[in-house]
């Protein structure tokens, strides 16, 4: 029995150098393509090692999934207003979801990561105490924008032609109606006593 030895630099493997080798290989084959055997093989080092920075699996798509999503920063230096960073954090986690398809369609209704631990969640938070929302309707109106968008995006992974085949359906559009009407119904509280 011959022993494989690893050519990776012992030390320079970590969890999120894991994660980023995990989500090219399931980009690439997706997720059925993801086995411990194969991430240890795109790594150049030996299965057992992943072991070291992931539980199992699942803390893989889990971590997958929340990297990307804590990578997001879709604000610049430009001082939006809340409905303007609402839409572009909303706008941004889409294009996420929808650009690496095979990530995300297996999450369901898993939740991806904690609020408190990504940047659009405090940077929205934030925004919308400014604006004026209590607590409890700023974290609802976090928690409706990002399942409505959530769920726009892995219905475009199951079915890009929209729910009933029509040529007048545009998924582009309809998700900017919604996203629209979520705001502007969130909007009108703030001006009731």
């Amino acid at each position: 029995m011959s022993l494989r030895t690893s050519s990776t630099p012992r030390g320079s493997l970590t969890r999120d150098r894991v994660l980023e080798a995990a989500i090219a290989l399931v980009d690439r084959g997706g997720a059925q393509a993801l086995t411990m055997r194969r991430l240890a093989s795109e790594l150049n080092v030996e299965a057992m090692s992943l072991y070291n920075h992931v539980e199992n699996k699942q803390d893989i798509l889990d971590g997958m999934a929340g990297l990307l999503i804590a990578r997001m920063r879709p604000w610049g230096d430009e001082v939006l207003t809340w409905k303007e960073a609402l839409r572009t954090v909303c706008v941004t986690y889409r294009a996420t979801i929808t650009a690496h398809p095979h990530v995300f369609a297996g999450q369901g209704g898993r939740p991806l990561v904690t609020g408190e631990d990504h940047a659009a969640y405090q940077y929205l938070m934030t925004m919308l105490r400014d604006a004026g929302f209590d607590e409890p309707t700023a974290a609802d109106l976090f928690q409706a924008g990002s399942k409505l968008t959530r769920g726009f995006a892995l219905s475009d992974i199951a079915n890009p032609a929209g729910p009933i085949a029509s040529t007048a359906w545009d998924p582009d559009r309809a998700f900017n109606r919604a996203l629209t009407i979520l705001i502007d119904g969130f909007e009108a509280t703030l001006a009731t006593p």
